[in-house]
């Protein structure tokens, strides 16, 4: 991802320049976050399952910590370990958590989505610990993931993931000059990006897939 932003930064004069603490490259500070929890991971699990398991939840609880701080590059690091450790306990005790959802795990969800602005903490935090949690037990149950096209996302999910932030900021800096779009054309520049997000993740992946490829023969 750093390389696909290069040809977007600007210089730190102009106008509307990132605050400061907030990296240029979106893409780029997130995965290094994911780097530091994967760091922090590994070196919980080796200390024995008994250590990865307080580990991960004094990470979760540090995570929560550093979002009330005020500082933005602390926030997004405090998003992604709350996130990425509560992922693992969601993980290590799927198959207990799923059995125990009910509609009022439902109600809890959609209360947290709702509510979630209006509560003391980050939204994404509030999120992280009420309704993706919950989602992500529930949607295995139905066969909504076995469908065609959710099927073609999740192959391309993480390029997706890596293309959405270079292709929304070629809309912001270059086409509009670094001002919101206006609102007649909007909802097409919506589209537009949505459109070439896919159309370039479909690329990579096929890409990525040309050497396994190979090395299969």
């Amino acid at each position: 991802p750093t390389v696909t932003m290069l040809p977007l930064w600007r210089r730190r004069e102009r106008p509307s320049s990132p605050p400061a603490g907030s990296p240029r490259n979106f893409p780029a500070w997130s995965l290094s976050v994911e780097m530091l929890c994967y760091i922090l991971f590994i070196l919980a699990a080796l200390a024995g399952p008994r250590v990865l398991g307080w580990s991960a939840l004094a990470f979760i609880l540090g995570g929560i910590a550093l979002t009330t701080l005020g500082d933005k590059s602390l926030l997004n690091i405090g998003r992604g370990l709350t996130g990425y450790f509560t992922g693992y306990f969601l993980w290590r005790y799927r198959a207990e958590l799923s059995a125990r959802l009910s509609v009022a795990s439902a109600i809890l969800a959609v209360s947290a989505l709702l509510a979630g602005p209006f509560i003391p903490l980050n939204y994404g935090i509030v999120l992280s610990l009420t309704a993706w949690p919950i989602l992500v037990l529930a949607v295995p149950r139905s066969k909504l993931l076995e469908a065609a096209p959710m099927r073609w996302i999740g192959e391309r999910s993480y390029s997706i993931y890596l293309i959405h932030c270079p292709v929304y900021f070629f809309f912001y800096l270059i086409l509009f000059d670094r001002r919101e779009a206006p609102p007649s054309l909007w909802t097409a520049a919506t589209l537009a990006a949505v459109a070439i997000t896919l159309l370039l993740a479909d690329l990579v992946v096929d890409l990525r897939r040309q050497p396994q490829r190979r090395l299969a023969i």
